[in-house]
Parts: structure tokens; C-alpha cells; sequence
């Protein structure tokens, strides 16, 4: 049976880039790549999944944001900017078998994506 690809939606500061505490910091040193991440975007690109990746960075932070991203080898398809830095929360339907299409992972800030497997 094939599985269709998914649409995986991550946040950039504490998931795939270290956090630096605050916005001027995020703008202005240069960005750490997290363990795992390049090789999860590169596995996730393969199989054929889209990327979307958000942040509470203000919209005014794209171009730079952008830049950092391209700089250290992350790619995306999508980036949604200004969100609030409180949860966030994905809900989608079940579909008529009872396959569910939702689901999340909260990791702890800065470890990576060592750990995540999205194909559970």
C-alpha cells in the first residue's frame, strides 16, 4: 500500500535552529543547526513530503530569516511568519477508514530531530 506524503509543519527557533533567546539575537548571530536536522530534511525531501516551517520571527525578519535558512542547507517549501509564541495547534479530519491525519511531537528546546520519527 502506498503512503501519500505528508505535509510537515515545524518551527524553526528551538526545533531546527538553536534558540538564542530573543528576536535581536535570532537576527543578528549567526545561526546553529540542530543535531539530525539537515538529514531528516533531506530523508523528508525524498520521500517526497512538504516542508512548511513557522515561527513567532516577525514578518519585517523574512528576508534575513530566509537567508539564515538558505546559509546553513535548510529548505522548505513554505515559511509562515508572526505567529504567537503560545501553542500551536493542528486539527484535520479522520478520515472514512479511521485513519487519523494528525498528529505532533513536542520536543525539548535545541536537541534536534534525532529522536523524531514521523512515520509512526
Amino acid at each position: 500500500m502506498h503512503t501519500p506524503p505528508k505535509t510537515i509543519l515545524i518551527d524553526i527557533d528551538g526545533t531546527i535552529l538553536c534558540h538564542k533567546g530573543d528576536l535581536y539575537k535570532m537576527m543578528t548571530e549567526e545561526p546553529i543547526v540542530l543535531p539530525h536536522v539537515i538529514e531528516r530534511f533531506l530523508q523528508w525531501r525524498r520521500e517526497g513530503h512538504h516542508i512548511v516551517l513557522t515561527t513567532a520571527r516577525t514578518e519585517g525578519c523574512r528576508h534575513t530569516t530566509e537567508r539564515q535558512l538558505a546559509k546553513v542547507g535548510v529548505f522548505y517549501d513554505k515559511l509562515v511568519m508572526g505567529l504567537t509564541s503560545g501553542p500551536r495547534v493542528l486539527i484535520n479530519d479522520i478520515k472514512p477508514n479511521g485513519k487519523k491525519t494528525a498528529f505532533a511531537f513536542s520536543i525539548p528546546r535545541d536537541t534536534g530531530l534525532g529522536e523524531v520519527n514521523i512515520d509512526q
